[in-house]
């Protein structure tokens, strides 16, 4: 039900679909971004992006215009574009205006902008400019740390962001000349660059991701105490759920009101909810070895810690052969979820998990439909 896409020798720090999901860009936790490409089912090694000189943090792949952008922690951020003609792809600098490594990188749904997250305490919007034909950047604010995530509301106007100074953010980042007049908004109506319209405390530990539901009217972050953060722009409704496991990394809205998330339990788990109403745990995707999947002792965590407890109150001999591998696909912290395929109510049917173990793995969901016990998309 969940199929391993590709596996690499090395951690896998981020990764990014072009629009038909037929080539793949990710990064081995290094500076070396690998472009690769599905021929007759299998998936080849196209191209090397080496323009970094420390390790990438993130990747985005515009659909619409085939274009990628890559941040690292060398303080840099690139726009690639392919040149059919020399079958490569030619970066472009941008001028982030940074002193501290970026973190992550999105494009806008209008692919007219992009944001990189960074260390330096402010997120840079970035745009072209015609007229010196590069990309340059403008500074979102406020922050007392660095910034983990981010994610850019569907208007193109509005950006939400996650930081480790436990705050989640909601900016302003509609651009004079490059977007046109924006809509009022549940977030908020001041469209003065750079203002924030909301600000959530709601956890207690640093924000690792944060998303918005498809329409924009919800957003959702998680943080490293273990919580789900769920927010309504329209009256304010907060739920915030506190999971048995391990801390999320990241998460995805599939429709309004059903979100996958995934982190240091090495499985996906889904959570749903309804407006004005808490989301709840409802079970995790990967079963297939775990005959108690569906609550907390299914977490690959609890496995590790029953495995240890075992060893501790029976003891091993020396040269024993132990056997460490976890039961779930991934043998190691889910570092990033990725959305693949949507339908035609743009609600997402597909969905990549990219994991410290090396493993990108696809999750069809039409797959998980009545044979996973609790498994339903909410919509």
């Amino acid at each position: 039900m969940a199929n391993e896409i590709i596996s690499v020798a090395r951690s896998i720090t981020c990764h990014a679909w072009n629009g038909d999901c037929s080539k793949l860009a990710l990064c081995q936790n290094n500076s070396v971004v690998e472009i690769y490409g599905n021929q007759g089912g299998n998936w080849v090694l196209e191209h090397k992006l080496s323009e970094h000189t420390q390790t990438v943090s993130g990747i985005a792949w515009a659909p619409t215009r085939n274009t990628i952008v890559t941040c690292g922690h060398d303080r840099n951020a690139y726009v690639w574009e392919f040149n059919a003609g020399e079958n490569k792809w030619e970066p472009t600098l941008v001028i982030l205006r940074i002193n501290r490594g970026a973190t992550k990188v999105q494009w806008c749904l209008a692919e007219n902008k992009f944001a990189v997250s960074s260390g330096a305490k402010c997120i840079a919007v970035c745009y072209f400019d015609p007229d010196n034909n590069w990309w340059v950047s403008k500074h979102c604010k406020r922050f007392l740390s660095t910034c983990t995530s981010i994610a850019w509301h569907p208007n193109s106007y509005l950006l939400a962001a996650g930081s480790t100074d436990f705050k989640t953010r909601i900016f302003s980042a509609a651009i004079k000349g490059v977007d046109k007049k924006p809509s009022p908004t549940p977030w908020g109506s001041n469209f003065a660059w750079g203002e924030v319209l909301a600000e959530f405390d709601h956890g207690t530990s640093w924000v690792h991701d944060v998303k918005f539901s498809p329409s924009g009217a919800k957003l959702g972050f998680v943080t490293h105490d273990s919580s789900v953060v769920v927010i309504e722009g329209e009256g304010g409704f907060t739920s915030v759920t506190r999971v048995q496991g391990l801390p999320y990394t990241s998460l995805i809205f599939a429709t309004e009101n059903t979100i996958f998330a995934g982190g240091h339990d090495c499985n996906v788990s889904v959570l749903t909810g309804a407006n004005g109403r808490p989301w709840t745990f409802q079970c995790v995707l990967d079963q297939k070895n775990n005959k108690k999947a569906g609550g907390a002792d299914a977490s690959a965590a609890s496995a590790a810690r029953n495995k240890f407890q075992q060893s501790d109150s029976k003891g091993t001999t020396e040269g024993e052969d132990v056997d460490t591998t976890l039961p779930t696909i991934h043998q190691n912290a889910i570092r990033e979820l990725m959305p693949m395929t949507w339908n035609q109510s743009n609600a997402v049917t597909a969905f990549s998990s990219a994991g410290s173990d090396g493993l990108i793995v696809s999750w069809t969901l039409s797959d998980f439909t009545g044979k996973v016990p609790g498994f339903a998309v909410v919509q």
